[in-house]
């Protein structure tokens, strides 16, 4: 036994192993056992591990984004509440405001409507007061004119009646005929 040869693969034999030429060790039926111990044991500190330390960080992170969010969303329904009860009070506010301009400007239109008829009907009563003065002194200056027209009459109609004639009127007759022409005009 002086030489052996060695295998392809670089593998050498000896004497008193019972090792499959070129078999992979996690495949090899005689690590089996070994290998499951080994797995159960890592499995176990791992979840050891998990469970004590990184499973509660976990969870305490979940359970604080899950109340950030909640509270977060409980503000913006509160926001939103505010937000739609100020824009309500907003209208309304806005509403009176209206109503109330409104309301003035139908009292202003009255109380100015009121003053222009009072002013109207003060005017309308002056100019009747001088339209009454101004047909009374009318009359007035009528009624004068018309005696004075009488007797102007008289005298002209006298006056023309003695430069025809020579002779003076007779002033009946004068009379008569002025009021006979008088009868005709009226």
């Amino acid at each position: 036994m002086a030489s052996e040869q060695q295998p392809a693969g670089g593998a050498q034999h000896t004497a008193g192993t019972e090792q499959a030429p070129n078999a992979f060790p996690p495949f090899d039926p005689h690590t089996y056992p070994s290998t499951i111990l080994w797995l159960i044991v890592s499995f176990g500190l791992i979840y050891l591990m998990m469970s004590r330390y990184a499973l509660p960080r976990v969870n305490s992170i979940l359970k604080t984004r899950s109340r950030t969010i909640h509270d977060d969303i409980a503000a913006a329904n509160r926001l939103r509440d505010e937000a739609r009860a100020a824009s309500a009070a907003y209208d309304k506010t806005l509403k009176e405001a209206r109503d109330r301009g409104q309301q003035l400007a139908a009292e202003t239109r009255d109380k100015v409507k009121v003053e222009q008829d009072n002013k109207r009907k003060a005017l309308e009563l002056d100019l009747s007061e001088k339209l009454t003065a101004s047909e009374r002194s009318i009359a007035e200056t009528r009624s004068a004119a018309m005696s004075n027209v009488g007797q102007i009459a008289t005298e002209t109609a006298s006056a023309i009646v003695q430069h025809f004639t020579g002779q003076p009127a007779d002033q009946q007759v004068l009379a008569r005929a002025l009021v006979e022409a008088q009868g005709r005009s009226a």
